[in-house]
């Protein structure tokens, strides 16, 4: 198998081109465009602050179909005692972002919070 890489673009042996050029944004909120056209995002957030922690995220580029995928984890996790578990749960995406609300569960209480760090990926094309 060979690969051509010239003027930005990589040609692969089938004849398909995938342009490196806006393939990627290395950064803590970023984003890898796949030769097929699907598209990996990550990014760092907090939930909103005030008494509704709903907080809307928009991704560092759009997608031009569909967002399919969104995954949210802890991004903070060290601040917690071993009683405490951080929920986290979004609406149905959009093509330009979601809003993510967190939770904090402890052994005898549940509350919305503000303020939470969580990590977001999202897949779509």
């Amino acid at each position: 198998m060979s690969y051509t890489l010239g003027n930005g673009n990589i040609t692969f042996p089938d004849g398909s081109v995938w342009s490196t050029s806006g393939a990627s944004s290395a950064s803590s909120n970023g984003y890898l465009k796949m030769p097929s056209g699907l598209i990996f995002q990550w990014m760092t957030a907090y939930t909103a602050s005030g008494s509704s922690p709903n907080s809307t995220v928009t991704f560092p580029i759009a997608f031009p179909s569909a967002c399919v995928c969104v995954i949210v984890d802890e991004g903070a996790a060290s601040s917690w005692g071993t009683s405490t578990v951080t929920n986290y749960a979004t609406n149905v995406p959009s093509t330009t972002g979601v809003s993510v609300n967190g939770v904090e569960v402890t052994t005898n209480n549940c509350y919305l919070y503000s303020g939470l760090a969580y990590k977001l990926f999202a897949i779509g094309y």
